[in-house]
């Protein structure tokens, strides 16, 4: 039985597809960075797996945890914590918190 020779990618064949994801990279919209400094106040209880934060006009911080099935307005301030919603799948309710949508105002 012949052999027959195993067809093997060129870099001519090769080319085209590296510029393609080069030419996507490219294009890909540049993320915003944001350097944090010193933190002005801290929650001390911790959270297992943040999906979601958002800072209110007050000072006090809504977070959301997936992992813990948590939705909690958070007072820097005295360092407590308060449930939003609760679990379930009624009106104000969630099965599992995924994000934090900001709308105008403090509306969350």
């Amino acid at each position: 039985m012949p052999r027959r020779p195993i067809a093997r990618p060129t870099l001519l064949a090769v080319l085209p597809a590296v510029l393609g994801a080069a030419t996507l990279a490219a294009q890909q919209p540049k993320v915003p960075v944001q350097t944090l400094t010193n933190p002005e106040a801290a929650y001390d209880e911790p959270f297992t797996q943040l999906v979601g934060v958002r800072e209110l006009r007050n000072g006090d911080v809504i977070v959301a945890d997936m992992r813990d099935r948590s939705l909690l307005k958070v007072d820097l301030k005295t360092g407590t914590a308060a449930k939003l919603s609760r679990e379930g799948s009624g009106p104000t309710e969630f099965l599992f918190p995924t994000a934090i949508y900001p709308f105008p105002g403090d509306s969350t």
